[in-house]
């Protein structure tokens, strides 16, 4: 079986379930990105379960033809909808069928990342299992585990990583340039003018097949700092407010993200400003 960092109370939780013949048809499991969510559908509810586990598309049409396949198959079959987050509005209404009625011998579990996505009616009728948080020490058995980074890396990976997912972007990276980036940026936010404060927009990924930082991990990043400057000024709890904010929002589907990063950044520029004479 695939080793899970982390996650006890979720394991724990689905072993009760499945010893006691309670583990649900149709089950959402809700998570951070990187936090693990396919990797527990598939090595660890799979196995538990003792059945084979399929990942499915999530295009309408491969949902269609995976819920055709369930209520045909007689042998014992766990479906996962990864990254269901991303779903169709008609992918979604295909789902309600096995809501309705589910088929005897499949069971399925939807990950996703935020049940802002899922649709009320599946929601009513779902199972809700939530990943754990991770702890410091548990990134930090992730990454020693699997990475050789030096002492300035480890402390930045244990401050900006709230996931193992989180840990490979960050490590995909060079990390200290990140910190230089992350840092100049909460410098000088405030301080230049406004068509020069766009600019720092260059180094993010804002479009679907760009280049660049990820912006959730850039603006976690720039809460944890300013967290590290609290003591200085208070314009940086606003900081971690108005970021908090839009992390939230940006798990919703369909958000802009170039669109979501202007107004951040004029949140941000129109809070701290007021602080200017300070």
């Amino acid at each position: 079986m695939t080793k899970m960092i982390g996650q006890l109370n979720i394991q724990d939780k689905v072993k009760t379930l499945i010893e006691s013949n309670n583990f649900p048809r149709f089950c959402l499991l809700v998570g951070d990105r990187g936090s693990g969510k396919k990797t527990f559908a598939q090595w660890f509810i799979g196995q538990e379960l003792d059945m084979p586990t399929e990942m499915c598309g999530i295009d309408a049409e491969s949902v269609r033809s995976t819920i055709e396949q369930a209520y045909s198959t007689i042998t014992p079959i766990l479906y996962v909808f990864p990254d269901a987050d991303n779903m169709s509005l008609s992918a979604k209404n295909a789902l309600l069928k096995v809501t309705e009625e589910p088929p005897n011998n499949a069971r399925f579990v939807m990950t996703v990342t935020s049940t802002d996505n899922v649709l009320q009616t599946i929601l009513s009728r779902a199972f809700v299992l939530y990943m754990d948080s991770y702890t410091t020490r548990e990134i930090a058995q992730y990454y020693s585990e699997k990475y050789e980074v030096d002492k300035d890396e480890i402390y930045l990976v244990t401050q900006y990583c709230n996931t193992p997912g989180d840990v490979d972007l960050l490590l995909s990276y060079n990390v200290n340039e990140f910190h230089e980036y992350v840092t100049r940026v909460i410098d000088n936010i405030d301080k230049v003018s406004g068509a020069n404060s766009f600019k720092i927009g260059a180094k993010l990924n804002l479009t679907s097949e760009g280049e660049g930082y990820d912006l959730a991990l850039f603006w976690r990043a720039f809460s944890n700092t300013c967290w590290w400057h609290l003591i200085e000024h208070r314009k940086y709890s606003e900081g971690i407010d108005i970021t908090s904010k839009y992390l939230t929002e940006l798990r919703i589907n369909g958000l802009n993200k170039q669109f979501a990063f202007d107004n951040w950044l004029l949140d941000i520029r129109k809070a701290w400003m007021k602080y200017a004479e300070d």
